[in-house]
């Protein structure tokens, strides 16, 4: 942890390690300047006690220099964390596309994406400019900058030939995810399986079978570590040991899909996925394709419990599974894997009532 100290009489300099930062702006209002390496270990909560109830002020911004991202922090007296970061440069993407993928992506971290804007400037490269709400006051700067990083190598190009940047492009979520969105067959075809990307022919939820393999489907995603697109309405075919993409195969389905959709996973997936999105996609003769966008969720949510389990091909309504993403496949959970896991919160919750005691 960094040494921090407030100087002058309106304390308008911090000391980090002994480096002193000027706090520009008003008498009420800050604009700190300071490296990302001298703070990125500090979480939010950490900085906004230091920011905001240590010294004069009642609101400001902490720009976390970093030659590559821009991000500015801002934090307000009645204890909301905000923040602004932009991506330069990037491959044209339409908005609502980059949006959903900005949220896919920062919802790790209880991020939310209030607002979404692509920035045109003679004088400037163009960029894609986002407002956040950071609801997590936990997080790191190192884990915001993080997120950011994983944003930015989404929406920009290589600094390669354009065949590279092409091949790349085609391969990456915010690629697959507008294409899918917008019914992009061309730019479908040929897609492969790969840990983060399933697709499926049809739907079915014609019985309680059907629904349990579906918030498996969604489960599994969540409990990997990048979240993942469910796409249905596109047959595959296995070439070369991957399932690839031949055939786009749209389907009727009742109005209010989506739905029926969410009150299966809300009934069956516990602890509730975060920042799920569903997108119908219409094409010819009343039929669709349907997407659903699992983002990556926050580690303390895992492991995601689908209520129910297909024995034999049967639903057993008593029985709760726990279903994990590997490669293009799905693996369960073991019994010892649960054991550990429910040894090790019976650990934190017996200290906890040990240090209670003790405080009593």
């Amino acid at each position: 942890m960094p040494d921090f100290a407030w100087r002058g009489e309106n304390k308008d300099e911090l000391i980090v390690d002994g480096i002193g930062y000027q706090a520009g702006g008003s008498c009420q209002n800050f604009e700190l300047d300071i490296p990302l390496s001298k703070v990125g270990s500090m979480t939010l909560e950490s900085l906004y006690n230091l920011l905001i109830l240590h010294a004069p002020y009642r609101d400001g911004s902490l720009h976390t220099m970093d030659m590559e991202r821009f991000c500015i922090v801002d934090f307000h007296e009645d204890g909301r964390v905000g923040a602004e970061i932009s991506v330069n440069n990037p491959v044209y993407f339409k908005q609502n596309a980059v949006e959903s993928l900005a949220g896919f992506i920062l919802v790790k971290i209880g991020a939310v994406v209030d607002s979404t804007t692509l920035v045109l400037e003679y004088d400037h490269p163009p960029s894609w400019s986002f407002n956040l709400s950071l609801n997590d006051h936990s997080v790191t700067l190192f884990e915001l900058h993080a997120c950011i990083d994983t944003l930015h190598a989404e929406l920009t190009p290589l600094d390669s030939n354009p065949g590279e940047l092409k091949a790349r492009s085609r391969g990456s979520k915010s690629f697959v995810w507008t294409a899918l969105i917008q019914g992009e067959e061309g730019s479908i075809i040929g897609q492969t399986e790969k840990s983060w990307l399933e697709f499926k022919s049809r739907l079915s939820l014609e019985n309680e079978a059907d629904k349990v393999e579906f918030a498996q489907d969604i489960a599994r995603f969540a409990n990997s570590e990048t979240g993942g697109i469910l796409a249905f309405g596109y047959r595959t075919k296995r070439l070369d040991g991957i399932d690839r993409v031949v055939k786009q195969s749209p389907f009727i389905a009742a109005d209010g899909i989506e739905s029926r959709l969410r009150s299966i996973i809300d009934q069956r997936v516990y602890p509730p996925v975060r920042g799920l999105e569903i997108v119908r996609t219409s094409m010819d003769d009343e039929k669709i394709c349907l997407t659903i966008l699992v983002p990556s969720q926050v580690e303390s949510d895992k492991p995601f419990l689908v209520h129910g389990a297909v024995i034999a091909g049967r639903s057993e309504g008593v029985f709760f599974s726990i279903i994990r993403r590997r490669g293009e496949g799905s693996i369960p959970i073991t019994a010892r894997e649960v054991h550990a896991l429910l040894a090790a919160g019976y650990a934190i919750a017996r200290e906890g009532r040990r240090v209670a005691e003790f405080e009593l």
